[in-house]
């Protein structure tokens, strides 16, 4: 998935300051994890729709990004709720169903989702550039800002290089479900790929040396609150109030 693919529609997401959009939905997220009660995370999963809506991202891609965690935390609340122990509302046979798995489950799956959802809609209203400009200015180490960059930008390439050597490999004979007969291969495609990732890193950072990259990232769009930009910012604090008075109450 390409992060920044929807960077450029005009909604109030995208017109927010980075700086204030990170910092205030990210303070979000970290009471979303907090939160125990039904009707809090009823709210924190419904204003998480309620971000999607106001970013006017289209629903097919969002859910194809929860696509994969919610397998994952199906199988995980699957998991939950036959082994958890404590009082039973189902059974089958041998085949138990107990409420506190079934309780639990569903407070990790509405928690995880909010924040996917939340960081979807933080990377998806803005350049990716911007964002690491924005993290920079949030005091987020250079260092890490520069290995993500870095990481989405070359991840791309690396899969293309690999797509490559699959495609060499099956001209020489190579065919992917005769694993046994061809188990050789495939650390040897593996081992070919990390070489050539090693080459060509230490290749682009000489030719940035020799650019004068510092470590700092560059962008033409300057920083600048807005009225409108504070307002977004305390209507988010406003509801993580709520959040927590909903919570303790």
């Amino acid at each position: 998935m390409i992060i920044d693919q929807y960077a450029h529609i005009h909604s109030p997401l995208h017109t927010w300051d980075t700086r204030l959009k990170i910092l205030f939905l990210v303070l979000f997220t970290f009471i979303s994890t907090s939160v125990y009660r039904p009707w809090s995370l009823t709210f924190i999963l419904l204003f998480s729709i309620f971000l999607i809506l106001l970013a006017h991202l289209p629903l097919s891609s969002v859910l194809r990004a929860l696509k994969a965690p919610f397998f994952f935390l199906a199988i995980m609340m699957l998991i939950l709720m036959l082994t958890a122990g404590g009082r039973i509302i189902f059974q089958y046979g041998i085949i138990k169903i107990y409420k506190m798995g079934l309780i639990s489950g569903s407070t990790i799956i509405v928690k995880a989702l909010c924040i996917i959802i939340t960081l979807f809609c933080i990377f998806n209203t803005a350049p990716l550039r911007q964002n690491m400009k924005a993290l920079e200015c949030l005091k987020v180490p250079r260092l890490l800002i520069v290995i993500l960059l870095f990481t989405y930008r070359y991840i791309f390439l690396y899969l293309a290089d690999l797509k490559n050597l699959v495609i060499a490999a099956k001209l020489r004979g190579y065919k992917a479900h005769r694993m046994v007969k061809n188990i050789k291969t495939v650390p040897k495609i593996i081992a070919t790929l990390l070489v050539r990732s090693a080459e060509q890193s230490e290749r682009v950072y000489a030719a940035m040396c020799l650019r004068g990259f510092s470590g700092s990232i560059k962008i033409l769009k300057q920083f600048k609150a807005t009225v409108s930009d504070v307002l977004k910012s305390a209507f988010v604090v406003i509801v993580c109030i709520f959040i927590i008075i909903v919570e303790i109450l």
